[in-house]
């Protein structure tokens, strides 16, 4: 360390690489463990996570993707979740048992990043303290995109051994199977990644022997991955029908689910609905620090670019790692890129906020004042904000009321109290009007339903989503099925709507067992076989 960096650092008890900064970044890492574990089980979605733990589940008990279910997105994010099936059986904290894994990768791999980037560990807590509440927290669902950017940071980190260390052929192999990976949990934000480190990153590895070596490790170790994926998929799914499923279905129907219309803005006008004025005066420092770090997920592609910018004219890094840099976060981006929304934002904050946190690291060891007095100003924010949800939710202040929803696959609890007696009611109502193992086909972005009430899908797919979602040929699909099983029972989403092909097929053959005002259940209405009438020589029933 030369003179000028030694009198840049200050002495005592904030030097950035002293102990009391280990310390926090240790204990940073001990919060959100034990952050995620109190929370493991808080709030549920009725779709989103359905589809995640019923395809698990399918996985687990041996059936193939794509061949004996349908899915848009590959299946590696529902590998994980299987896997916890098959040790612990399939229950509601089994299911959520990979986002403690994958809420401490994320942090992980972050930090594995952004010490290349700034010695600062100060800052470098700062920014773990950040995923506490963006990361998994913001979406409690085991998703492929949770899965894709825990694969993808450790991707980078890899690559970025592989550009400047030691044994770049293995470090090379080791990228390249973990982007493959992370293609095999999420197809864009995958491509984006393989597709811009073989064409932008690769090539300008200026030493020509690391160069060959890197390149070779690296298609080894994807070849490998795919290779796995190819001999478990290809016998039973042909290479037609995953191009299908995993491009020009999602391309052409995606946007038709109810909801994907939304944006940043009506976000906005939801966290305002939650944390808004009245928010404010019940609970100033929560509804204050979420305001905050909404507003920071918001601005944090901004500080991406002026990150990825600085880097890229004040030459910060070598190219090649500029230029990883820039990929990486650009993957991340352009994984969330076909609806801007804070949800989308949240799965792509890990790999935005590393050139953002590098733009600050480099901002904090800047010899002009203001330039550093602003940059401690934003981290402090950030950092005070994250410190403020963490401690208003471990002290309970933002829970308000607490239910629990009991299911025969465990039980969640939510601050929506209303949602989650509601939850338990419908469960409750299905499994005791349709027998234990026997089908339940959900008509309407419920599968969660089948999961806690442990009635399968009798259809390869999950739901039905008719017409916005899925297509003709799919709805005439599970009406035959339907009309073959007659002992299936069906759970409708209000209400069902004459002119819709599906509904009034089931206004025409079921009838309500069970209604709630949000939910019907459906059973088929079976005929007598007609009958002479022998008095009078008429057809009866």
């Amino acid at each position: 360390m030369d003179g000028t960096r030694a009198t840049a650092i200050p002495d005592g008890f904030w030097r950035s690489d002293g102990p009391a900064a280990r310390g926090t970044l240790a204990a940073v890492g001990v919060l959100a463990l034990l952050f995620l574990a109190a929370n493991l089980t808080r709030d549920f979605q009725v779709g989103d996570e359905g589809v995640a733990l019923v395809d698990a589940e399918r996985i687990a008990r041996g059936q193939v993707p794509h061949a004996d279910f349908f899915e848009i997105v590959p299946p590696g994010s529902f590998l994980p979740t299987a896997l916890a099936f098959k040790l612990l059986g399939p229950t509601v904290l089994a299911g959520r048992l990979p986002l403690l894994f994958y809420g401490l990768l994320l942090i992980a791999g972050v930090d594995l990043l952004l010490r290349r980037l700034t010695e600062n560990r100060w800052l470098r807590a700062a920014a773990a303290l950040f995923l506490i509440p963006c990361g998994v927290n913001y979406w409690l669902v085991p998703s492929h995109h949770w899965a894709v950017d825990v694969a993808q940071l450790f991707a980078l980190a890899a690559l970025a051994r592989g550009l400047d260390g030691e044994h770049p052929l293995l470090w090379g192999a080791l990228s390249g199977a973990l982007m493959a990976a992370g293609f095999f949990c999420l197809q864009d934000q995958g491509a984006y990644l393989v597709a811009g480190t073989g064409a932008l990153v690769l090539p300008w590895v200026p030493e020509r022997p690391r160069r060959w070596r890197l390149c070779a490790g690296w298609a080894a170790g994807g070849l490998l991955v795919a290779g796995g994926f190819a001999l478990w998929l290809l016998p039973r799914v042909s290479p037609a029908e995953l191009w299908y499923q995993w491009a020009l279905f999602p391309a052409s129907r995606y946007k038709g689910i109810p909801g994907n219309q939304g944006g940043l803005l009506k976000g906005w006008a939801t966290v305002w609905g939650s944390y808004g004025w009245r928010g404010l005066k019940a609970s100033p420092v929560y509804a204050s620090s979420a305001l905050a770090l909404n507003g920071a997920l918001t601005l944090l592609p901004l500080g991406a670019a002026a990150g990825l910018a600085w880097t890229a004219l004040g030459r910060k890094v070598p190219r090649p790692q500029a230029l990883a840099l820039a990929v990486g976060a650009l993957a991340f981006a352009g994984g969330c890129a076909h609806r801007w929304s804070l949800v989308n934002l949240a799965w792509a904050a890990p790999g935005l906020l590393v050139p953002a946190a590098g733009a600050l690291g480099w901002a904090l060891a800047s010899d002009r004042r203001a330039l550093r007095a602003a940059a401690r100003g934003l981290a402090g924010v950030v950092a005070l904000s994250s410190a403020a949800w963490v401690g208003a939710h471990a002290a309970g202040v933002a829970r308000g009321p607490v239910a629990r929803a009991v299911t025969p696959a465990g039980a969640y609890w939510s601050r929506g109290v209303e949602e989650a007696r509601a939850l338990e009611s419908e469960v409750a109502a299905v499994a005791a009007r349709v027998p234990e193992g026997k089908p339940l086909f959900c008509r309407g972005f419920v599968p969660l339903f089948n999961f806690l009430t442990r009635r399968p899908p009798p259809s390869r797919f999950n739901y039905l989503g008719y017409p916005a979602y899925h297509t003709e040929s799919q709805r005439n699909e599970v009406v035959s099925l339907l009309e073959r099983t007659p002992e299936c029972r069906v759970l409708a989403v209000l209400p069902l709507e004459k002119g819709n092909a599906f509904d009034d097929f089931l206004l025409a053959h079921y009838r309500p067992l069970w209604n709630d005002g949000r939910v019907v259940l459906l059973g088929r209405v079976v005929q007598e076989p007609e009958v002479p009438d022998a008095a009078e020589g008429r057809v009866g029933t």
